[in-house]
């Protein structure tokens, strides 16, 4: 890709102006064209393999270049429309492996799921990148990569709100993202998935054995109850009100239980559109007595149980 960027940067004020409030000064027309004016250029086409499982992506640039700001583009017959941005400082390929794979961090899961589900729907998926060090800014190199990622994700916050498009699916820096969903968003835990070496294979091992951790707090509601309230930054790796929901239980890396669980969108709904956050629902018939006992087993209340979320729709409990 070409180190010319079609915003013009003659001093400082202009830089200045580009980067601050979240405010891109270049004109645009439509989705696409934002991203092409500032630098952007194609580099990967993302399809599905036979079975419809995998994400099998096809690298047209900067594959190995680092330091890198990218675009999930979703195309159709007659429109274009930005679901995901992000930066990362390995290489564009580690990072989409990242995503390729699913697995790991939350982020990883979200992203591969949006990606399939587009593609499932006769859409195009593609993703755009740009990488640009500017370095006669007071004798200093400046990383627009990494300093224009949260004022992208602004603007196409607003610009898909504005013009009818689907939200973004990032978390930080998206001005119409649930509120509450934003409040607790973990942070440090988007930036080490952005950071990892998914092309280690000792990284890759560990990381699709494993999920996303999180903590499910015995508060004395739950401790006799057979139903596990999810946290609201994990809302999207659940499906629809009434889907099944695997739950493993590990002791000490052997599973020793699984059991089939629903998910009750109902009960956490302040809409009246079942959209609330989810409550996983064990059936007391159909292991909820056993998952009761299990906890007064092994836990008192107030007590942490480690979770993890394996993939979508998908938790694993651990006694040790």
């Amino acid at each position: 890709m070409s180190d010319v960027v079609n915003c013009n940067f003659n001093n400082k004020k202009e830089i200045r102006t580009m980067i601050s409030d979240g405010v891109l000064n270049c004109s645009t027309e439509n989705s696409l064209d934002k991203l092409i004016e500032m630098g952007f250029s194609l580099s990967a086409n993302i399809a599905l393999n036979k079975e419809g499982d995998k994400i099998l992506i096809e690298y047209e640039g900067n594959k190995e270049c680092s330091n890198i700001l990218y675009a999930f583009i979703v195309e159709d017959s007659d429109s274009s429309a930005v679901r995901y941005i992000g930066h990362s400082r390995r290489s564009f390929e580690n990072r989409m492996y990242g995503y390729q794979i699913g697995k790991g961090f939350a982020v990883n899961m979200r992203v591969n799921r949006e990606m399939k589900t587009q593609i499932n729907q006769g859409k195009n998926v593609k993703i755009y990148s740009f990488h640009k060090i500017v370095d006669d800014y007071c004798n200093l190199k400046i990383d627009f990569a990494s300093g224009l990622e949260y004022s992208l994700i602004n603007y196409y916050s607003n610009y898909n709100h504005d013009n009818g498009l689907k939200t973004l699916i990032n978390i930080e820096g998206n001005v119409y993202c649930d509120k509450e969903k934003k409040s607790v968003m973990r942070t440090n835990s988007e930036q080490i998935a952005e950071e990892i070496n998914y092309l280690d294979k000792k990284v890759i091992e560990e990381i699709t054995s494993e999920g996303e951790p999180f903590r499910y707090k015995l508060w004395d509601t739950y401790y006799n109850k057979s139903f596990i309230n999810i946290p609201v930054e994990f809302d999207d790796l659940f499906g629809v009100h009434g889907a099944e929901v695997k739950i493993d239980f590990r002791d000490d890396g052997i599973i020793i239980e699984k059991l089939i669980a629903k998910i009750d969108r109902k009960a956490n709904d302040r809409k009246g559109d079942f959209s609330g956050t989810p409550r996983i629902y064990i059936p007391m018939k159909s292991g909820g007595r056993w998952f009761i006992e299990w906890k007064q087993k092994n836990f008192k209340p107030l007590d942490l149980i480690k979770a993890e979320l394996l993939g979508f729709n998908h938790i694993i409990f651990k006694k040790g």
